[in-house]
């Protein structure tokens, strides 16, 4: 893996500038430990993307693909990382393991979303196992931890996802984001109006960031997502997000689907 930081930052005008994380070969293969570390120094502006897709490939029984990130985000700064889905091959085996260390008054939009793998040839939740850890500290405290985990029975599996072809969460942080976010956070916050059907190809959900230590204060949501289709993720995900991207300088997802 390598980062690749173009030449002409497609976001110059915004202040913020671009990183893309390059798979080599495209994707993740077994006996892979990828670790990635990035900071983000105090009154900067950072997205963090992908060429497109990530793809987690098949490996034998026993093995895995190991990926670790490491965020660190300083006073007055935002980072943005917004990744295209990892697309879960069958019998793939991903374990992921992403911290991210926040100033109290830094900002943050971490996107973590799979697809269930290649439609082509009628893969749905196929892969070996996929274990993804999510890990926020803010001020040395741990102010959010989730750990995504899919693995079992074949048959079981496919029966509990049934028809959603992609799951994921995003988690924001920070006053700033969370201003631009807020109607769209409070539109997902209070769901249908009575009477209204809900749209059963797509299931999104949005809750506050709590702390239990009382002395740290939290700005923050979690939404979490299931769509029936790629296309539809990608634009309704566009959509959560696109009142950010003015400040981040663009749609990264823009011409991938």
């Amino acid at each position: 893996m390598k980062i690749w930081i173009p030449q002409i930052n497609p976001a110059r005008r915004s202040g913020c500038t671009w990183l893309f994380g390059v798979q080599f070969g495209g994707g993740l293969v077994e006996g892979d430990n990828v670790r990635c570390k990035i900071t983000v120094q105090a009154n900067c502006c950072v997205l963090y993307a992908s060429l497109g897709q990530n793809k987690a490939y098949q490996c034998a029984v026993g093995k895995t693909v190991c990926q670790k990130n490491d965020f660190h985000v300083g006073p007055n700064s935002a980072l943005f990382v917004l990744p295209d889905p990892t697309l879960l091959q069958k019998e793939s085996a991903l374990s992921q393991y992403q911290v991210t260390r926040v100033a109290s008054n830094g900002n943050l939009v971490l996107l973590d979303w799979y697809i269930s793998g290649r439609e082509g040839l009628l893969e749905h939740w196929e892969g070996a196992s996929l274990r993804s850890v999510n890990s926020i500290h803010m001020d040395g405290v741990e102010i959010f931890r989730d750990v995504m985990c899919l693995s079992g029975d074949l048959t079981l599996r496919r029966a509990s996802m049934g028809k959603y072809r992609v799951i994921g969460l995003c988690v924001v942080v920070g006053d700033v984001v969370g201003r631009h976010l807020a109607d769209a956070i409070k539109a997902l916050s209070i769901g249908n109006s009575y009477g209204v059907a809900a749209d059963t190809n797509q299931i999104v959900a949005c809750s506050p960031l709590y702390s239990d230590c009382s002395d740290t204060v939290v700005c923050g949501h979690v939404i979490r997502f299931c769509y029936s289709t790629t296309i539809t993720a990608y634009e309704g995900v566009a959509d959560i997000l696109n009142p950010i991207f003015a400040m981040a300088g663009g749609n990264p997802f823009e011409k991938n689907y």
